[in-house]
């Protein structure tokens, strides 16, 4: 079976809100015409996107164009609902790298994006049917059970991490032990974590923002992190840095006394569990290109999260 090289990947980062993704999708060689539907769905959101695309050739450059005028409909937990083209009040399906922002990219309403709220909301243990019907009378069927959420047993809820501060604008805390439990019906992600609150002078500091991760061998496979954690618990270090307050395109540091964080870990099903192997990068079967979906090329599946809340308290300089 013919085997093709990937030039580019696509990067999911599944939020409250649904999926979005990091990177324009999947880049081909050798270029070909292709279809391509990216959707993930979120236990617990209330909104659901679907980025459509086909994967060509321009000047010699591979391209990914959006595909517009399309039929998207997402049925599922006793609802059906009809996705509208690059609506307004929703956020898009593909970032844009911005150098004036903090994170580096924003997310950009297009047209090919695919958006509309959920009744009731995503619902773990639902089976969710995709369909996607073009101008040219092509056909598109996904499918997809929502797992249940990961559940994370360790550290307990609320607990007080001691982060050493490095003498600089960053820190890290000793050695910390993550331990959670994946559905059986699921596959588990390594921990990940998300900073909420910054606090100085034990009072929270309006539009302050920190980075925060978890790392350490464990975490670290061969070529980058892991995308599936070899079993049900992960030691590594918490560290921070990038502390700040920005105010128009400037920003300030800012040296916080403590930050509300979660720990995160994503229970995917099987088709983003494929998508998501670490290997994706190399060489990929052409058979092996559609994950969850019949008649175009991509990704059809779902994930539920499961969070934990801590504390992290600094010390030193």
């Amino acid at each position: 079976m013919e085997i093709l090289k990937r030039v580019a990947a696509t990067a999911l980062v599944c939020g409250a809100a649904g999926c979005e993704f990091l990177r324009e999708p999947t880049f081909i060689d050798p270029p070909e015409d292709l279809l391509q539907v990216h959707s993930v769905l979120h236990a617990g959101a209330d909104t659901v996107k679907v980025l459509v695309s086909r994967s060509g050739v321009s000047g010699g450059q591979s391209v990914v164009t959006p595909v517009s005028g399309a039929r998207v409909r997402i049925a599922g937990g006793g609802t059906e609902v009809t996705l509208r083209e690059a609506p307004g009040g929703f956020s898009g399906c593909v970032n844009r790298v911005d150098p004036n922002l903090p994170s580096a990219a924003e997310l950009v309403m297009a047209p090919g994006c695919y958006a509309a709220v959920v009744p009731g909301g995503i619902r773990s243990g639902e089976r969710y049917l995709l369909s996607v019907e073009l101008t040219d009378g092509g056909r598109v069927t996904g499918e997809t059970v929502v797992p249940r959420p990961a559940e994370i047993l360790r550290p307990a809820e609320n607990a007080r991490l001691t982060v050493q501060r490095f003498g600089g604008p960053g820190g890290g805390t000793d050695s910390v032990l993550v331990r959670w439990r994946t559905p059986l019906d699921a596959v588990g992600s390594f921990p990940q974590m998300q900073a909420g609150t910054v606090y100085r002078s034990g009072t929270a500091v309006p539009g302050a923002t920190c980075q925060v991760h978890f790392f350490g061998p464990d975490v670290y496979g061969p070529g980058g992190i892991r995308a599936v954690a070899p079993e049900d618990s992960l030691r590594g270090q918490v560290q921070f840095g990038g502390c700040q307050v920005r105010s128009g395109n400037t920003a300030a540091e800012v040296r916080p006394d403590s930050i509300d964080a979660l720990f995160v870990v994503q229970a995917r099903d099987s088709a983003y569990a494929r998508y998501a192997r670490p290997d994706r990068d190399a060489g990929v079967r052409r058979g092996s290109r559609s994950h969850g979906l019949r008649g175009a090329y991509g990704l059809f599946g779902s994930v539920a999260t499961g969070t934990r809340r801590v504390r992290l308290l600094f010390t030193g300089p």
